[in-house]
């Protein structure tokens, strides 16, 4: 519960796992609306109510998820679906050919990749290969100081390095919206 004083809320990789298992349980379809519970726990859990005008989940404890979150999450996955697998297409890769997939920051420390993988931000079977990277900025940081050549190695690599300008593809716009679902589309 939140302290004294505080509005409940859900971490990042909290709601991530929540709607993963709303999916599972069938409750959120896989365009992201609520969906008639078939299961006997996704019927118990189905308690909607009116929160500024949209049929919203009543999650306890002053907490109700929106369908415009779940919109907004939607977006965040077609986005990385799309650089993903347009990153893998330019490089001429499969995601079979992945050997570990690196997730830097808090979220990499704390998402469950089968959580990803369920939402299709990851394709099925890479959430196996999924490692935490951790804060790469400060270890980053700490290579300048720590390794003499780390220093040549970063200002070198711009020139080993191609851009690949998502929103200049002229298949973006379509791209972007067919990855609004659910699953992982490559």
């Amino acid at each position: 519960p939140p302290l004294p004083g505080q509005d409940p809320a859900v971490s990042g990789t909290g709601y991530l796992s929540l709607l993963a298992q709303l999916l599972g349980l069938g409750l959120l379809d896989r365009r992201g609306a609520w969906a008639e519970p078939g299961l006997p726990l996704a019927r118990r859990m189905a308690r909607f109510v009116d929160h500024l005008g949209e049929k919203s989940l009543d999650l306890g404890r002053g907490l109700v998820l929106p369908p415009s979150d779940v919109e907004e999450t939607l977006k965040v996955k077609a986005a990385f679906n799309l650089a993903l697998s347009r990153l893998l297409a330019e490089a001429g890769l499969a995601p079979s050919d992945l050997a570990q997939v690196h997730l830097a920051g808090a979220m990499g420390c704390h998402v469950r990749p089968g959580d990803l993988a369920a939402l299709g931000f990851l394709p099925p079977g890479l959430e196996n290969r999924v490692r935490a990277a951790g804060n790469t900025s400060l270890a980053g940081a700490g290579l300048f100081l720590a390794r003499p050549g780390a220093r040549e190695w970063a200002v070198a690599l711009p020139g080993r390095s191609r851009l690949v300008d998502l929103s200049a593809w002229p298949e973006f716009n379509s791209a972007f919206l067919a990855r609004m679902v659910f699953d992982y589309v490559p």
